[in-house]
């Protein structure tokens, strides 16, 4: 996974980031602020500021979530991420969000979560922040 990277808390976005982005300001306040000249500091409260190629992030659940011989964790850390709890508030209750320690289990179609083993369930995590939005998941 040689893409993979974790944005630092200090210098510019643009200094790991290739593409430009921008956010429309909040509150119906005009214009807009782009987001690259900004410091990583803004981005960490909502994600975990790893950036990388899709087929590395893509690698890096499957080693994960994936097959027992490709797993990164013990079997022990990753029951405990599973213990998905359903969302009870907000915008996550209306989607038939689970959330467990640092993943989110739902189903393609945002019906209620019945069982794990259902078409369309997936694992993951996603987010968004200033000028990004990204959603990456598992499907077992």
């Amino acid at each position: 996974m040689p893409s993979l990277r974790f944005l630092g808390e200090h210098g510019a976005l643009a200094q790991a980031l290739t593409t430009p982005g921008t956010a429309v300001h909040h509150l119906g306040n005009s214009g807009r602020v782009v987001v690259r000249n900004q410091t990583a500091s803004v981005l960490g409260w909502t994600c975990g500021n790893m950036v990388g190629r899709a087929q590395d992030v893509a690698q890096f659940f499957w080693d994960l979530l994936g097959p027992s011989g490709s797993r990164l964790l013990s079997e022990e850390s990753l029951a405990f991420m599973r213990k998905y709890e359903p969302m009870t508030v907000g915008w996550g209750k209306l989607i038939h969000l689970y959330y467990g320690a640092g993943l989110m289990a739902s189903q393609a179609a945002f019906k209620p979560l019945s069982n794990v083993t259902d078409w369309g369930f997936y694992e993951g995590h996603g987010g968004s922040t200033y000028g990004f939005s990204s959603s990456q998941g598992f499907i077992p």
